[in-house]
């Protein structure tokens, strides 16, 4: 049994709970100004067999501010091993 409601769009054979957390950081927009981007976590149901990271950054994108001269870096923490890669 899958421990969260899964979307009608999503087969609950194929979804899995995705939370991202970021930290607070300041985003250096295009414009040459910055702004501080408060501390955020979301979760969403996604389905793993065609989850790609592109969608994952246009996910992030809707919530997350940042300019052309910084990137995305995305980290899994393993709770198992306590590890991040």
């Amino acid at each position: 049994m899958i421990p969260f409601e899964v979307p009608p769009r999503i087969d609950p054979d194929v979804a899995f709970r995705l939370c991202v957390r970021t930290p607070q950081f300041s985003a250096k927009l295009d414009d040459g100004s910055s702004v501080d981007v408060p501390r955020k976590c979301v979760e969403w149901v996604v389905d793993y067999s065609s989850f790609t990271l592109e969608m994952l950054e246009v996910e992030l994108a809707k919530w997350i501010t940042w300019g052309k001269c910084q990137e995305l870096k995305i980290y899994e923490f393993d709770p198992s091993s306590s590890d991040e890669r």
